[in-house]
């Protein structure tokens, strides 16, 4: 059994590829003790400041192959046993979601929250970014409503947020999943169990 592992993962939590990389990053912990972490990612730090539908967001950044781009990342989805129905999704700004995964750490519980929140957005086509559906998804992973809507109405976490951010940079980290093993150790995209495998062994 591998023990002692520390693994940071900087991801956003509309980035289709980051649930894919991280699926295929637990089959590869089965029988580990490792620690993983979540860290704050802005896929599109200038993308729309309110939610739009994700078809019509991409098909205004990639024209006409938006909808074959979509199809081609369900079906990597489905063989990493995911199942996406990206034409319910939603893009918008995420610093909320992020803060709340912050928030989440200190309360043991940010693994759970990361992993609900794909699946509400990948699967479900939740919304991360209206506060009433943040409170639902925060109470799914046993997280208090009346304390999640606390977070959401300050301004708290938004410096881990940006520290992350800001450690993203002085990485090189340009796109995202991006997995850091034991701070040693790098790994980008998502790749298939194996390659986590042999990562952790490496770290």
């Amino acid at each position: 059994m591998l023990a002692g592992v520390e693994i940071q993962i900087w991801s956003d939590v509309v980035c289709p590829w980051c649930y894919i990389g991280t699926s295929n990053l637990r089959k590869a912990l089965a029988g580990t003790q490792a620690t993983v972490t979540f860290r704050s990612f802005l896929l599109d730090p200038n993308g729309p400041t309110e939610p739009v539908p994700t078809l019509e967001y991409l098909s205004a950044k990639y024209g006409p192959q938006a909808a074959q781009m979509m199809d081609n990342v369900t079906q990597v989805a489905a063989k990493a046993g995911l199942e996406y129905h990206l034409d319910r999704s939603w893009s918008g700004p995420t610093l909320d979601a992020h803060r709340l995964l912050h928030w989440a750490h200190t309360m043991g519980v940010q693994d759970a929250l990361a992993l609900r929140f794909f699946a509400a957005q990948f699967t479900e086509g939740r919304s991360l970014f209206a506060a009433d559906s943040l409170v639902g998804l925060c109470s799914d992973v046993d997280l208090d409503p009346d304390a999640t809507r606390k977070v959401l109405d300050s301004e708290d976490y938004t410096d881990a947020v940006d520290a992350d951010l800001a450690l993203a940079r002085r990485y090189g980290i340009t796109g995202v999943p991006f997995f850091v093993f034991n701070d040693r150790l790098a790994v980008s995209g998502a790749q298939p169990p194996e390659v986590f495998t042999q990562a952790l062994a490496q770290a």
